[in-house]
């Protein structure tokens, strides 16, 4: 197949199926160029854990052969990575963890197996922290993941390694996972697009968590917001295994970006009623914010607002999540291979035994609470608008966020614009919008009334129109 003048390390996937099915570029040319750039940059990047090419190649040679015979699936041909918390048949699932780095999956997870079916070319298992346990990506099997606009920083977590595989031009589509930001986190450290959607619009199996059921949400990273309409097309669905996925059939999502904007009722709130943002973060958020509002003329009305009862929220998911990320049942098989564990992950199996029955039944009734004032405040807006951290000066592996003049803070405060919407299982985007004085990416949070999803992505992609991101790129080079 003749090969057209374009980057296939950063052409996105609607870009790239538009070619394949020309057939002016081939799956395997793509694939093997991908492969040839993990090869390149991860020693430094530390995005993969680990690497299929035989696999990924044999995907690319099926998927050709399928564009040729007219008969190639709506994903043929992507290259797609997926997190190590996610099962991949044949591949290791190490959870980040010394503990499972012999673990080899017998099957795949519900939305790799669609993927699969799709004719996605699956790349490998990108980098997360022990347990998807932090909002940054660092753990016993390796270096950290690092951040490809600047490898002193953090890509954020827990899907660290997924979005600096995705910035820096390794696979335009990722699988993440997110219990309290860990989509959102690092799609904002990584100036990328991610989504965490609906609680259950992606069936899930939370088995191995007490609380994934609650809070766990599985969705894209991407580098436009029309490949991640692409993948929720593929993954997007009910399964009667997963009792919170039945709300019904998707909507056809890359299709309906197409459709014209209801006039919106935006909400913008800098601190959600408690958190300590820095100030040039806040800044280049709140900025592009007013530019978005202002680019959608009379057909929007903008107001600084935010919901009660956030705070509140927030710290009832603190006690609720640790309960179902660190139970008794994952504690016992821990507890033989303690020194194996990293020490953000041995602190957390002592949180639910400082935490009585009694505390634990007053985080669920404030976690109904909450839930109860976000509805009523999303029947008066059809959209918020936050910041997506507090901050992007996180050096990698490190355990103090940057704030202002000097004030530092733990890392967990990352999670403070993230989880609250975990919290609550509404859909939430976040937007690159502009870069610090220091050279990292700034996101923008964009969050959705519980099941409004298409509205949400469709926000997105006439933000991403007015200020267009996807031309910026990381300096890393091979």
């Amino acid at each position: 197949m003749a090969a057209t003048m374009f980057d296939p390390c950063f052409a996105s996937a609607t870009e790239l199926l538009a070619l394949y099915r020309r057939k002016e570029v081939s799956p395997v040319e793509v694939t093997r160029a991908v492969l040839d750039r993990i090869a390149a940059l991860d020693g430094r990047l530390r995005a993969y854990l680990y690497v299929d090419a035989e696999g990924a190649l044999k995907a690319a040679r099926a998927a050709e052969a399928a564009f040729m015979a007219g008969n190639a699936g709506p994903l043929a041909g992507v290259p797609v990575s997926i997190k190590d918390l996610v099962d991949v048949r044949g591949m290791p699932t190490t959870y980040g963890s010394l503990v499972f780095r012999e673990h080899v999956a017998q099957d795949d997870s519900w939305s790799v197996a669609k993927l699969r079916a799709s004719g996605a070319v699956l790349l490998g298992k990108t980098n997360t922290p022990e347990l998807g346990s932090l909002p940054t990506t660092e753990n016993k099997l390796g270096e950290p993941a690092r951040n490809p606009w600047n490898l002193r920083y953090t890509p954020g977590g827990s899907s660290g390694g997924a979005a600096a595989a995705v910035a820096a031009g390794l696979g335009p589509l990722a699988l993440g996972t997110d219990f309290g930001g860990s989509i959102r986190i690092p799609a904002a450290f990584c100036g990328i697009f991610g989504f965490k959607p609906t609680l259950g619009r992606i069936a899930r199996d939370t088995s191995f968590n007490l609380t994934g059921d609650f809070f766990s949400h599985e969705g894209p990273l991407s580098r436009t917001v029309a490949d991640a309409a692409l993948y929720l097309d593929v993954t997007a669905g009910p399964d009667p295994r997963d009792r919170f996925s039945q709300i019904g059939p998707p909507p056809a999502f890359a299709q309906g970006l197409a459709a014209p904007l209801p006039r919106l009722r935006l909400a913008w709130s800098g601190d959600l009623g408690y958190a300590t943002v820095d100030h040039g973060y806040l800044e280049v958020c709140e900025a592009a914010a007013r530019r978005f509002a202002a680019s959608l003329g009379n057909a929007v009305t903008f107001e600084e607002a935010t919901p009660e009862g956030a705070e509140a929220g927030l710290r009832a998911w603190q006690v609720a999540g640790a309960a179902g990320n660190y139970n008794a049942e994952r504690a016992e098989r821990m507890r033989p291979h303690w020194d194996a564990l990293t020490a953000a992950v041995r602190r957390g199996f002592e949180l639910p035994e400082k935490t009585t029955l009694m505390e634990f039944f007053a985080a669920v009734r404030e976690l109904r609470a909450w839930r109860a004032r976000a509805a009523v405040f999303f029947e008066r807006f059809d959209l918020l608008l936050t910041p997506a951290l507090v901050s992007n000066t996180v050096e990698a592996a490190g355990h103090e966020v940057l704030l202002n003049d000097g004030e530092r803070a733990s890392t967990f405060v990352l999670t403070h614009f993230t989880a609250p919407f975990n919290a609550t299982g509404q859909p939430a985007a976040v937007v690159p919008c502009g870069f610090t004085p220091n050279g990292l990416p700034v996101g923008l949070q964009i969050v959705g009334r519980f099941g409004d999803d298409l509205l949400v992505l469709q926000a997105a992609r006439a933000f991403e129109e007015a200020l267009p991101w996807a031309g910026a790129r990381p300096p890393l080079q091979p």
